[in-house]
């Protein structure tokens, strides 16, 4: 692989993973837990103000991926089982 075509894929991966940040941060994708008692029992990273046919939904699907991804560091970070807020 060439250089150039490194630093094509360094770009647009820098790209998607800065798009992810900032629809992170314009609540079109949230972070949802539940507890039962005192205890985390889920985490889930969902579309923001999900409606049917919704462009949260979209750009949820668009980034399946970092979703997933933001989903097991939650549960490395509180597992299950341990103290829910």
């Amino acid at each position: 692989m060439t250089r150039r075509k490194r630093i094509l894929i360094a770009a647009i991966l820098g790209l998607y993973c800065l798009g992810y940040a900032v629809v992170r941060t314009q609540y079109m994708i949230v972070h949802t837990s539940m507890g039962a008692g005192d205890e985390y029992t889920l985490h889930d990273v969902v579309a923001g103000d999900a409606k049917l046919a919704s462009p949260n939904m979209l750009i949820a699907a668009f980034y399946t991926p970092m979703c997933y991804l933001e989903r097991a560091c939650w549960y490395l970070v509180k597992p299950v089982g341990s103290r829910y807020p």
